[in-house]
């Protein structure tokens, strides 16, 4: 009877934060089952130890929904573009996640690709083009119409009548220029940038360099920014030395119990590559706190089942 005891009593701990206000209740649990068990007392303790401890679950909810550069890379509508963020939104995903780069004028836009070539009609490097350049390029996409690269301010001008989305900011670095003198310009731009289109819901910040992640927490030590990665041990070593909020992985190169063990430390993740119904479900299963997802119909319906 008693290793079954103890493997209930150690799943309870599992399920408590470190810093629970109760230090030697289960100490005392433990003890008293073990001495003189008695189902009824039993139960009466429980119901008492649970009831006092629900806040100290850690996050006790369901994942965020969203969508990935809108309502993602198989939709008719070009990945980042106006038509498919406000799509998205309006089905009633949590977010969005945005592809950022910055023009040579330092203005943000909203793009993914290295080169302009692979999705649009011009050529070469978002940074490589003034502003003015930019906007005058027309995505290629089945539904696009006449659908251009979108400014970053335009976007958070549109997204204001949905004030409680959340909004990843992915930040890509392409750059034929120093590299240290274009991240400078990109965390300087971006901060400002922040400052200047104050949200009343989140912004996550993510990149797969810690450079640039530092330079922009040391500009703006209150925005929520996340390490890029595909190691978890790296990412984890890298978000506790540099207080970073969280991780951004592939969902395929997370488990549960390093889901969980994060959210013990108190940081979050955003999974990604989340294509099918099948991978929408695997994400909710590793219960991270964001799945960016390119089916987001159906990552809704099993998020919220009617």
């Amino acid at each position: 009877m008693q290793p079954a005891l103890i493997l209930i009593n150690f799943k309870f701990k599992y399920l408590v934060t470190e810093s629970h206000s109760r230090p030697t209740i289960w100490s005392i649990m433990g003890f008293f089952i073990l001495r003189t068990f008695n189902p009824w007392i039993f139960t009466a303790v429980l119901s008492i130890v649970f009831t006092g401890c629900k806040t100290e679950l850690v996050y006790p909810h369901s994942p965020q929904c969203i969508g990935h550069g809108g309502m993602g890379i198989e939709s008719l509508q070009p990945i980042n573009s106006k038509s498919s963020v406000l799509k998205c939104l309006e089905l009633g995903a949590d977010g969005v996640e945005m592809d950022i780069q910055l023009s040579n004028d330092n203005v943000l836009f909203a793009f993914h690709d290295a080169d302009l070539n692979n999705t649009s009609l011009a050529e070469g490097t978002i940074n490589s083009h003034p502003a003015t350049s930019i906007e005058s390029c027309t995505l290629n996409g089945l539904l696009n119409g006449n659908e251009k690269i979108e400014r970053l301010d335009s976007m958070f001008k549109w997204l204001d009548q949905f004030p409680n989305a959340t909004v990843t900011l992915d930040i890509k670095l392409y750059s034929k220029q120093s590299y240290t003198t274009y991240i400078q310009s990109f965390a300087q731009t971006l901060h400002q940038f922040l400052e200047d289109h104050p949200r009343k819901h989140r912004v996550l910040i993510e990149s797969q360099d810690t450079s640039f992640l530092n330079l922009l927490h040391l500009l703006s030590p209150n925005a929520e920014v996340y390490y890029y990665t595909n190691n978890f041990q790296y990412g984890l070593a890298a978000v506790t030395k540099f207080n970073y909020s969280g991780l951004t992985m592939d969902h395929k190169n997370v488990t549960k119990h390093e889901v969980d063990s994060l959210h013990v430390k108190n940081y979050k993740i955003s999974v990604w590559n989340v294509k099918t119904s099948k991978q929408n479900q695997e994400a909710i299963q590793l219960t991270p706190d964001y799945i960016q997802s390119d089916e987001v119909r159906d990552l809704l319906q099993k998020i919220n089942p009617k």
